[in-house]
């Protein structure tokens, strides 16, 4: 069951180093700007990967499925047209589909991370800091 929103709310402010949650269960949460800055810092190795130095206005997570059973909607040809034409150009692109960086930084101005390739989220380590950058500027 989901912990009520004042109960996450206070579990974040505390001082408990580490909470283990379901990662589906706070989807409805809405976490506020401080939260980055007083609980969720992110360590000296990471900030020295995050690819911007002003977190992005608008993000854009494309993430493609990692298997015919995990299939995304939302990545059609009329979709992916469609957010090109009705969002800024000041964008970021955060997404697990390579070409895409290339693509949509040609169509639509979009900004993405330098990285030379995109691994699958449950291929990697927990140790890669492209991916935990990749989190942070999507959450951030």
């Amino acid at each position: 069951p989901t912990m009520p929103r004042e109960e996450v709310r206070a579990l974040f402010a505390s001082k408990v180093e580490v909470i283990f949650f379901n990662g589906n269960s706070l989807r409805d949460l809405a976490i506020t700007p401080e939260i980055y800055e007083n609980v969720l810092v992110p360590t000296k190795e990471l900030r020295e990967v995050i690819p911007w130095e002003h977190p992005p206005e608008c993000v854009v997570h494309l993430r493609e499925g990692d298997n015919q059973r995990d299939y995304r909607r939302g990545l059609d040809e009329a979709t992916l047209r469609g957010l090109v034409k009705e969002l800024d150009k000041d964008c970021f692109l955060i997404t697990n589909k390579f070409e895409w960086y290339g693509r949509f930084q040609k169509e639509a101005g979009w900004d993405h991370p330098p990285w030379g390739s995109v691994k699958r989220h449950q291929l990697a380590s927990s140790t890669q800091l492209d991916l935990w950058s990749d989190w942070y500027t999507i959450y951030r």
